[in-house]
């Protein structure tokens, strides 16, 4: 009986190490028992891979197996000096197949055994190889991802440098119209200071925002990636009205979407405003050539009638003397310098008709001009100007430049006439037979520049077209505006009237004929 009990311990404890050994054999991680002296008695199948070698095998695959023995030798022993008090350490071993480094830690505990009193060690190595290279991997990701940093950094700062040293204001918005980045200029204009801004001022800044979204707004209406137009805007500190010319461009990714929308201001107020003088001078200097031509014409003109009245007087004695007279000589030399005289006269009169370069003209086009050039003066005078332009006119064959300048002096004219302020209505259209303002037949395209002004008496308006004549104060105006004004009408076939009542306004109406000739 006690045999049989023996049997059966026996039996049952070879099943219990058969399922043991199992267990650790079904382990993927090399597992390893070492005696005291750190010498491996038991190894799983993945620990025999490592640190056992056969006969057969090739002698670098022994190499490899002795050199993993040798490295882990050591750190069971460190494991043994510490006394347990380091769970875990690093130990790099070789792939005696591969030949490449494999990296592990080893996790050891202290075991019994309990039927001999044998102390030893268990030791479980971890593969932690692909671990280890996908640490050097975020590693080295890391390190580009921080250089990408710093250069998007130095990008950004070099951006930014450029964009405060632009004097334009610069807007970049995101794809729904939110501002994302602006220089200094820009912010002057659509963003208030931290402090607060004075009473009213936040008006200008929400509707400079307001109106700059209006227009980013077409962009995403419109199929080209520009976009090009004019945006009134307000400056907060003055409250001046700025008219601003705006480039708008969409930045797309890779993938063709639209990222962000830069948006370039450019200041146009000045740029009017000397474009305004300059028309001023010119129109000044072409009146005062205008005179001096005039005057040199009639000169010329009433000089010439007597002059041939002495050609013929000098003709005559010619004719009538002697051949062998001393006199006649003296005679055909008065007579030889006459015609010359008589030549120059017709070449000064001959320059004086010289007419410009005749082209097709929009005539609402050049009253558009004019307006924007005088838009902020008018303002700053308190002149309100309304155009009602008819969309259907014809064109005229004339001078741009000269019709510019009319239409320039009869708008001065109407501000002067407007020293309290008033309003300024410009209206075009296409007149028809019998209309009450012509008196030629056909059609007309008639301009009418009306004002509120103080008006002209009616003594003086059969003067006004009249060279020097002026009504204006302090000897303002050289009285030839009009005249000028006249005589360039008059040179494309055109009409020119007044109508007036003192203390309600002036209308000036002009009639060209559509597709005029040179006249």
């Amino acid at each position: 009986e006690e045999v049989a009990r023996l049997r059966a311990t026996a039996e049952r404890y070879a099943a219990e190490r058969e399922w043991l050994w199992g267990m650790v054999s079904a382990v993927q991680d090399p597992v390893v028992l070492a005696d005291e002296r750190q010498r491996v008695i038991l190894a799983n199948p993945a620990a025999e891979r490592l640190l056992r070698a056969h006969p057969e095998d090739s002698p670098g695959k022994r190499t490899a197996v002795e050199l993993n023995n040798a490295l882990l030798l050591p750190a069971l022993a460190g494991y043994a000096a510490d006394q347990g008090t380091s769970l875990g350490r690093e130990l790099t071993l070789v792939d005696p197949v591969e030949g490449e480094e494999l990296f592990f830690e080893i996790i050891c505990r202290p075991v019994t055994n309990l039927r001999t009193g044998e102390r030893g060690l268990v030791a479980v190595l971890k593969d932690v190889t692909d671990l280890r290279h996908a640490a050097e991997e975020v590693q080295r990701s890391l390190g580009e991802l921080q250089h990408a940093g710093e250069e998007a950094r130095r990008e950004r700062d070099r951006l930014n440098l450029i964009l405060e040293n632009v004097a334009d204001p610069i807007v970049v918005t995101d794809p729904a119209g939110q501002i994302i980045l602006m220089n200094q200029p820009a912010e002057r204009l659509f963003q208030p200071p931290r402090e607060g801004v004075a009473d009213g001022a936040d008006t200008a800044y929400l509707a400079n925002d307001a109106k700059l979204s209006a227009f980013l707004s077409q962009l995403g209406l419109e199929a080209a990636t520009v976009r090009r137009g004019e945006v009134q805007l307000q400056d907060p500190d003055t409250d001046e009205v700025l008219t601003m010319s705006a480039t708008a461009t969409e930045v797309r990714d890779a993938l063709g979407q639209v990222t962000a929308v830069v948006t370039v201001l450019h200041d146009l107020t000045k740029v009017r405003e000397l474009e305004r003088r300059t028309l001023e001078q010119q129109l000044t200097e072409s009146e005062k050539l205008a005179a001096v031509g005039r005057l040199a014409a009639a000169v010329a003109h009433e000089i010439n009638n007597p002059l041939e009245a002495i050609k013929n007087a000098l003709y005559l004695l010619v004719t009538r003397m002697p051949a062998d007279d001393p006199n006649r000589a003296f005679l055909e030399i008065a007579n030889r310098e006459t015609e010359r005289v008589s030549a120059i006269i017709r070449q000064m009169l001959g320059f004086y008709r010289q007419t410009p370069l005749r082209q097709p003209v929009d005539v609402n086009h050049l009253l558009r001009e004019v307006s924007a050039l005088l838009e902020r003066q008018l303002r700053r005078h308190r002149v309100t100007l309304t155009l009602q332009l008819s969309p259907s006119l014809p064109l005229v064959l004339g001078s741009a430049d000269q019709l510019k300048q009319v239409f320039l002096n009869l708008f001065l004219n109407a501000q002067e006439a407007m020293p309290e302020g008033g309003r300024l209505t410009v209206t075009t259209h296409l007149a028809k037979d019998g209309d009450r303002e012509l008196l030629l037949p056909g059609g007309w395209i008639v301009v009418q520049v009306q004002d509120t002004g103080v008006g002209i008496p009616e003594e003086h308006q059969r003067h006004i077209f009249e060279p020097f004549f002026s009504t204006k104060r302090e000897q303002k105006g050289t009285g030839l505006g009009l005249w000028v004004s006249m005589g360039i009408i008059q040179q494309h076939g055109g009409q020119m009237r007044v109508r007036s009542r003192p203390g309600r306004g002036t209308t000036f109406i002009i009639a060209l004929p559509p597709g005029a000739s040179d006249g």
